[in-house]
């Protein structure tokens, strides 16, 4: 079904005109025949990862000059996933950009989303890389490049250079071989994305959203200045953050979130690339030789020498010689040079030897000469570990000299049950998988070491109080879960094995995850089992809405019926496309089920309660066959059965139950808006009935006490002009009258029939859109309309609930900008006044309510429009009240 045909969809169109001046005798400029050509450039694709930013987070380009000037031009685009990803589909006409990101991110040490957003920022020469990547590694470039480029320095020149010191600032030396950070992607397998990864973890370990900015900036101001990081504090942050993190579980982590492209990682990938050793040098250029003596040599690695071409090399504690040639000095290495280092003379001190290869005063690499190993020692000794945790096992080695060392990296890891714990092969790290048992063994050459490891059952490690916060009405009751996370990852309700206390009983009191309002006011909420606690602030108010349980599918335009077993049933509805869809929502479970599909998609339609339960449905489309047609639901089967033809296709129009059991509807109709005909259930067939004097659609019908039905509102299908008559239909003679003048007129305004058989009428839309805060009350017993006291906004699209103590609740809408409503507000019929309720938790128009048999309001579906965007929701959430009698 189109869009276009739904009258609850404003489409507008803003007309641009121009008008053209002039004046003087001169003869105007030659036409440049030959204008210059306009480069322009675009961008594959973006990605933008600290961690990746979450769906939702906002990406700024700003086009610059090769001075890194702004020129004026501006793009922003959203992150489209949890990856990070985002369409950078602009056009621009400068090859250089200045991007921007602000987000929260995924923290791959804690495993989870940050508490806070973070921003990033990135340079980038489209000339040179099609992608938009920013990261932690371009942020940390960022203001180097700044001052390289201010200083007169070519742009890929200064990104270049800034990019290899913010590397080698980290202990990465061998720069060149890494590609440019602006093509880094933590999705992706390369070496400098795994750097990226690991430098990542490291920045993040330990902090905040706010100590982590606190701790870029600090890097990124000092290593501006001179290319360097001087500040002893920041380098002290990032050792011990290096010595603490544990590459295993990031890796993990990281394998976890990237799971759904394929993406895995490994401890290496982190540990190669920091220094968790805090010997100066990071993982990758750290090697170790097992069983060495004092004449063993070691050649290193062409990657790590041939990355200091020209440069002058020694080697502390230890020999260094240069294609088979003994140094005693410093060593200036050629292209191809091949570089040995041998251990000083003399017995290995606690059985290691490490040599470090050094510029200057820098460590650039060491090597680890270890002697010989007569025993090994794996601890702790018979360890259980509950399912999903880790346990750092240690080993320790007795050299042939006597000496004992901790040689837990130098050892080679295995379990012999890897699918109960595994353990990592470097690090003796080993996570348990499966109840059972496993044999952990650490081996150096022949000699080997091991222990038993069993895995139990997985342990409570965290309990979240749902929901957060929690709201409660006065001397109401409110439902908070706990959900505990156990070790293996695995999540369950805990609500009844857990114990339960508020901080403050004189404000609520709990009993099983039940909390009773006493006193107006907030207090915490805590559930305990097995010394685990977690718990959530809560609000004691005169009324609050609930989240309860979302539907399968977002609706709008759709309909709800509350069924005489207490089932709320909802059917149809759509945007762009109309559905045939049904859910039943139970208030005893707050749960949704499938209710079957209606022969037709519909939207626009009414269903209506028959006196014997089953649910009338019609129309829905302003095309037959689906808006001539209706069906019937009957909830005994759950199923839906034809319920005959109407004489033209309906759409926003009206059913109303007539005191005989019949159903009268009337409203816009192809065939003609004044059209009215009436459903007999017990023939299941139509019949005409007299026309409405006056044709209309998006109007109010509603039943009066004395069985007559009153027709107010509405407008005209080709001039949406508000009709201001209002008329009565009489079933005992088949026909119309009118009334009084209503006081105003509006369409998708809201409706509701009042405890003294009175008729409330609220906002609407008007003339050129204009939408009304203006309420009106017929009175059948005067045949008489009055105005009423104003809502304290205009709304249109809102919808009206009378409660069970007499109020009317006005929920949602939106205003003539579209903009929809989370404000509510009641009616107190009495006093003729409005006051503020409490805000629904979404902001929604064009959404259902329905008065629960307990006295609650379910809100359900609707759409949030913001700017012109519209988002269709699926979520419903429940109004409860002070005073609420049920």
């Amino acid at each position: 079904m189109n869009a276009c045909l739904f009258r609850g969809i404003i489409c507008t169109a803003l007309i641009c005109l121009s008008a053209c001046g002039g004046g003087g005798s001169e003869s105007p400029p030659p036409v440049n025949t030959n204008p210059p050509q306009v480069i322009i450039y675009t961008a594959t694709s973006g990605v933008a990862q600290k961690g990746p930013l979450i769906l939702g987070s906002t990406v700024t380009a700003q086009e610059l000059t090769a001075t890194l000037a702004p020129n004026g031009k501006q793009y922003s685009y959203q992150t489209n996933s949890d990856l990070g990803t985002f369409n950078p589909n602009s056009v621009f006409t400068s090859r250089y950009l200045g991007v921007s990101v602000t987000g929260y991110y995924f923290d791959e040490v804690a495993n989870a989303i940050s508490s806070g957003p973070i921003t990033l920022n990135a340079y980038s020469d489209l000339d040179a890389h099609s992608m938009l990547n920013i990261n932690l590694l371009t942020t940390l470039a960022y203001q180097r490049i700044q001052t390289l480029v201010g200083s007169g320095m070519t742009f890929a020149a200064a990104e270049l250079r800034a990019q290899r010191e913010v590397l080698t600032a980290l202990g990465i030396y061998n720069a060149g071989n890494q590609a440019s950070f602006i093509t880094l992607d933590l999705a992706k397998s390369t070496e400098g994305d795994r750097i990226l990864a690991a430098v990542s973890s490291l920045f993040v370990y330990g902090n905040t959203p706010g100590n982590l900015s606190a701790l870029i900036a600090s890097f990124q101001s000092d290593i501006a200045l001179d290319g360097v990081i001087d500040s002893p504090a920041t380098r002290a942050t990032l050792q011990a953050s290096a010595q603490m993190l544990n590459a295993a579980a990031v890796a993990a982590n990281l394998s976890q979130k990237y799971s759904s492209v394929g993406a895995t990682y490994s401890a290496t990938d982190i540990s190669n690339w920091i220094d968790d050793d805090a010997d100066g040098v990071i993982g990758k250029y750290e090697f170790q030789i097992l069983n060495a003596s004092p004449s063993t040599a070691f050649t290193i690695p062409a990657a790590v020498s041939g990355s200091h071409v020209g440069e002058s090399l020694t080697v502390s504690n230890g020999t260094l010689s240069v294609n088979g040639s003994v140094v005693s000095g410093p060593a200036t290495i050629a292209s191809g040079d091949a570089l040995t280092v041998s251990p000083p003379a003399g017995t290995f001190p606690n059985g290691v030897r490490t040599a470090f290869l050094m510029i200057g005063a820098q460590k650039i690499a060491s090597v680890s000469f270890i002697s010989g190993i007569a025993l090994i020692e794996v601890t702790p000794a018979h360890e259980s570990l509950p399912k999903g945790l880790t346990r750092q096992f240690i080993a320790m080695g007795t050299y042939t000299d006597g000496s004992v060392s901790n040689i837990t990296g130098n050892v080679s890891w295995t379990s012999s049950a890897a699918d109960v714990a595994s353990v990592a092969e470097t690090t003796g790290l080993a996570t348990a998988i499966a109840l059972g048992s496993t044999r952990v063994t650490a081996l150096s050459g022949s000699v080997v070491g091991s222990t038993t490891l069993t895995v139990a059952a997985p342990v409570l490690m965290s309990i979240a109080v749902t929901p957060d916060p929690a709201k409660v009405v006065l001397g109401r009751t409110a439902r908070v879960v706990a959900i505990g996370t156990y070790s293996d990852g695995t999540i369950a309700d805990v609500s009844t094995a857990a114990t339960w206390e508020t901080s403050s009983p004189t404000i609520a009191t709990v009993t099983g995850g039940l909390l009773a309002g006493v006193t107006l006011g907030n207090a915490t909420v805590t559930a305990t089992q097995a010394s685990v606690s977690g718990s959530t602030t809560f609000q004691v108010a005169t009324s609050a809405w609930m989240p309860a349980a979302s539907m399968a599918t977002p609706r709008v335009y759709h309909t709800a019926t509350l069924l005489n077993d207490g089932r709320v049933l909802v059917t149809g509805g759509g945007y762009s496309q109309a559905l045939s869809s049904a859910e039943l929502y139970d208030p005893a479970l707050n749960t949704w089920s499938p209710a079957g599909n209606m022969e037709f998609q519909r939207a626009y339609h009414t269903a209506t309660l028959l006196p014997d339960g089953r649910v009338l449905v019609t129309g829905g489309s302003y095309s037959a066959p689906e808006g001539t047609s209706s069906e019937i639901y009957d909830p005994t089967t759950n199923s839906w059965s034809p319920a005959g033809n109407m004489s033209a296709p309906r759409a926003h129009h009206t059913a109303t139950l007539l005191k005989d059991g019949k159903v009268l509807v009337t409203g816009y109709s192809p065939r003609g808006p004044a059209t009215a005909e009436i459903y007999d259930p017990a023939t299941n067939s139509w019949s005409a009935a007299a026309n409405l004097a006056h044709p209309r659609d998006g109007h109010a019908a509603t039943l009066l006490p004395n069985g007559s039905v009153l027709i107010a509102g509405g407008s005209s299908i080709d001039t949406h002009t508000p009709e201001m008559r209002s008329e009565i239909f009489d079933p005992a003679s088949g026909g119309w009258s009118d009334t009084s003048a209503m006081t105003y007129s509006s369409w998708n305004h809201g409706a509701q029939r009042l405890p003294d058989g009175k008729f409330l009428f609220t906002g609407g839309f008007g003339p050129a859109l204009w939408i009304y805060d203006t309420v009106a009350i017929f009175d059948p017993l005067g045949n008489v309309w009055t105005a009423a006291a104003r809502m304290s906004i205009p709304r249109g699209s809102h919808t009206t609930t009378l409660l069970a103590n007499g109020a009317v609740l006005t929920a949602g809408g939106r205003n003539e900008f579209l903009t929809s409503y989370a404000t509510t507000e009641l009616y107190d019929v009495a006093e003729n006044n409005w006051s503020a309720a409490a805000q629904m938790n979404r902001a929604r128009a064009n959404h259902t309510a329905t008065l629960l048999g307990n006295g609650a309001v379910l809100v359900v579906g609707g759409e949030l429009v913001v700017g012109g965007r519209t988002d269709i929701t699926a979520t419903a959430e429940l109004f409860d009240y002070a005073g609420n009698p049920n």
